[in-house]
C-alpha cells in the first residue's frame, strides 16, 4: 500500500492473535538447591552447566540456551558471549 503495489491491506479482516505473557516466576533458594542436585544427579551431571548458566546468566532457555555453543563461552576472561538473542544483538555477560 505504501508503494502503491496494491489498493488495500489483504490482512485487515483478520484479527490480531492476542499473545498471552506468563508471570516470572522466581526459584527461592531450596528450589534452586533441589534444582541444582537434580541436575548433577541425572544423565552423570550434563545438565548441570546449562542449569547454573540459565540460572544465574539469565539466557532465555528456549532460545538464547539452544543457540549457545562452548565456544561462546570463555572461562578465561568470564564471560559469554550471547549471539543469538531476541534483540538481535549480540551481548557479552559478565560472569
Amino acid at each position: 500500500m505504501k508503494n502503491d503495489y496494491i489498493e488495500s491491506n489483504p490482512f485487515e479482516h483478520i484479527p490480531l492473535k492476542a499473545f498471552m505473557r506468563k508471570e516470572v516466576s522466581i526459584l527461592s533458594v531450596k528450589e534452586t538447591k533441589v534444582l541444582l542436585e537434580a541436575s548433577m544427579k541425572l544423565f552423570e551431571g550434563e545438565l548441570l552447566a546449562y542449569t547454573v548458566i540459565t540460572l544465574f546468566a539469565g539466557l532465555r532457555p528456549q532460545s538464547e540456551m539452544e543457540a549457545l555453543t562452548w565456544s561462546q563461552i570463555n572461562l578465561e576472561d568470564a564471560e559469554i558471549r550471547v549471539i543469538t538473542c531476541k534483540s538481535n544483538v549480540p551481548r557479552t555477560i559478565n560472569l
